[in-house]
């Protein structure tokens, strides 16, 4: 019976080296991927908040509120009388759909920065060092 052995093979030279660089090549690639799509995401949420607040205006106008919001503040003795059918009838005038637009697109617009800005601090972090 016969018996193989294995010899080890020298790496070639720079093998490391091309390793380390392909990996941070990976690495810096990720990291513009992200931050493309952390500004996507930033803009998609900036029409988002302008929707919004073109919904906003439109359902304000065509609601009651600011008629119910003069009449509080210009009869304030039946505003004691009322004041709960006041507070439903304020509350049933308010664009809740458009506020939550503005809302969901605000903290959109917030977590992108953030991711953004986390993203974009590393890819920089090399020209750190030359000076």
């Amino acid at each position: 019976m016969t018996q193989f052995t294995l010899t080890p093979e020298p790496a070639p030279v720079g093998l490391a080296q091309r390793i380390i660089r392909h990996i941070a090549y990976l690495e810096e690639r990720w990291l513009r991927t992200k931050a493309v799509v952390y500004g996507f995401i930033g803009i998609a949420s900036i029409a988002g908040i302008v929707a919004g607040a073109l919904t906003v205006m439109t359902e304000f106008a065509n609601s009651s509120f600011f008629q119910y919001l003069s009449l509080i503040l210009t009869d304030g003795g039946a505003l004691t009388t009322y004041w709960q059918t006041f507070a439903l009838s304020l509350a049933e005038s308010l664009p809740l759909v458009g506020i939550m637009v503005i809302l969901v697109a605000l903290t959109g617009f917030l977590w992108s920065g953030a991711g953004f800005v986390r993203v974009i601090r590393p890819a920089f972090a090399r020209f750190t060092h030359a000076f």
